[in-house]
């Protein structure tokens, strides 16, 4: 052992090109992350009506199915805004916009949400703003908890805190 203090240099920070391959399949694999878990479960549950010998666990894997279909059901809604592929609309209800939160993400996961957002309408990007946020919001709290979003829309910008 020395005297000499060691000094260490902080890790460059990793950069990602957003408009480049390497972030369009760090999208692709959570999106697909995110729907396996249901599509798995409504397999698994088509196999237990198909085994003769579990006859008596028909009710349970019809709820298993079912719950599974909505829960695939209501992340397909979410994606759909949240990442762009609804581009009919150039604005959002804010409350449809906490319907598709609630629904898609929250009711699926541990954490609650709390919608402190004056009902309004949105524009498509701090639309599609909001809804990333809320996932990473939910994801960030693994455990459960509590997350808050609130946006402001003031001269045509929106700013979102969580």
């Amino acid at each position: 052992m020395t005297d000499t203090e060691a000094t260490a240099s902080p890790a460059p920070a990793a950069t990602l090109d957003v408009n480049g391959p390497d972030f369009a399949a760090l999208v692709a694999a959570r999106l697909c992350h995110d729907f396996i878990s249901p599509a798995s479960a409504i397999v698994s549950g088509l196999d237990l009506l198909e085994d003769p010998s579990a006859q008596d666990m028909r009710d349970d894997a019809m709820s298993l199915i079912t719950s599974s279909a909505r829960k695939l059901a209501d992340l397909l809604q979410f994606t759909r805004v949240a990442f762009g592929a609804s581009a009919s609309a150039e604005s959002f209800d804010s409350r449809e916009l906490e319907k598709l939160s609630q629904q898609g993400v929250f009711a699926h996961v541990r954490p609650s949400l709390t919608w402190d957002i004056a009902p309004q309408s949105l524009n498509k990007a701090a639309s599609r703003a909001l809804l990333n946020i809320a996932q990473i919001a939910a994801s960030a709290l693994p455990a459960g908890g509590a997350a808050t979003l609130r946006a402001v829309v003031a001269d045509g910008r929106t700013a979102i805190t969580a």
